[in-house]
């Protein structure tokens, strides 16, 4: 649960702060500034809601993978 509130927290401020696929410099004239940003927000929440459910999948399944079948 860490997993997911830590990226639902992060990746929408990454998402606002680095445009990675310049939406704003894309959508200059269609949209504003601000709904530029909203849309960063809502995308970067939607990608940390996955990216932290298989981390949080990842770092819960890491210690059964360790583990011998055989007792």
């Amino acid at each position: 649960m860490a997993a997911l509130a830590g990226a639902l927290a992060l990746c929408p401020a990454v998402m606002a702060a680095l445009d990675p696929f310049g939406v704003r410099e894309a959508s200059l004239g269609a949209w504003s500034p601000g709904a530029a940003t909203r849309y960063l927000v809502c995308w970067g929440l939607h990608a940390g809601a996955y990216l932290g459910v298989l981390v949080g999948v990842f770092l819960e399944g890491r210690p059964a993978l360790s583990r011998s079948p055989r007792p």
